[in-house]
């Protein structure tokens, strides 16, 4: 079954997320699955418009805890499994179409750090944003790249070092999201911001893309190589392995 499935609706292409799992999760097949799906509309001129949405009301949990425990055990399944995640942010970031993200339910750990690599994000009333890696051993790469200038160091702080949850409203008070709906529907949800940028140039639209995004280069590469450094340490080991087996990790213990 595959876990990334998309449709085109006139200039619109519509990236669905799901897993099969309760919660969407980001594991090697959907990293793969998603970067061929972005390649295929990238290369279609008809469509201006790329929107990713999940399934099952949630948009997604965050990376495969099981597929982090196997790179903490592996460099070589660390190197392919956060080479492949860089890649699908800069393949995000580098897109000629803008880029709507549009979640229902949670948007936590790599599913969050996806709406950092996108235009414009619309949320329900219901969703909930957080990046808990800290807690297992495993740093959010793109919030620490991308969230101090997009969405601010407090926030940022906030969400990496404290471990918080963001509801919708305070999500659109730091500017992770844009704009918070009643909406379920994603064509429906979409049709505002989608007639606004349709007023713009297509060669505009891909070139203010790429200089707006271009900053972010070499800091996403920078914080990858530490991220697959930490992989090999003690404290994701530890901390991969607590999650799994629902105890908390050395560093969590109360004294």
């Amino acid at each position: 079954m595959p876990l990334v499935t998309y449709n085109v609706q006139g200039d619109v292409g519509f990236i669905v997320i799901d897993t099969g799992t309760r919660y969407n999760l980001v594991n090697g097949k959907f990293m793969v699955e998603f970067i061929d799906t972005l390649d295929m509309l990238n290369k279609n001129q008809q469509v201006r418009f790329i929107t990713v949405h999940g399934a099952k009301d949630n948009f997604g949990a965050g990376a495969d805890v099981n597929e982090l425990f196997n790179a903490t055990t592996s460099r070589e399944q660390a190197e392919w499994f956060f080479n492949t995640m860089k890649e699908v942010y800069i393949r995000l970031m580098t897109s000629d179409k803008f880029i709507i993200g549009f979640v229902r339910g949670v948007a936590y750990g790599a599913h969050l750090e996806l709406l950092l690599a996108m235009d414009y994000v619309i949320a329900s009333k219901d969703a909930k944003f957080a990046a808990p890696g800290g807690r297992i051993g495993v740093f959010p790469p793109i919030l620490m790249a991308v969230g101090p200038e997009r969405i601010g160091w407090d926030a940022t702080r906030r969400l990496a070092f404290l471990g918080e949850t963001l509801d919708a409203e305070q999500a659109l008070r730091v500017g992770l999201v844009d704009e918070v709906t009643e909406e379920t529907d994603p064509i429906r949800a979409v049709d505002k911001v989608v007639r606004a940028v349709r007023q713009m140039a297509p060669t505009s639209v891909s070139k203010m893309r790429k200089i707006l995004y271009a900053r972010y280069r070499d800091l996403i590469e920078r914080a990858f190589q530490s991220l697959k450094e930490q992989l090999m340490t003690l404290d994701a080991r530890d901390g991969v392995t607590a999650f799994l087996m629902k105890t908390k990790p050395p560093w969590a213990e109360e004294g």
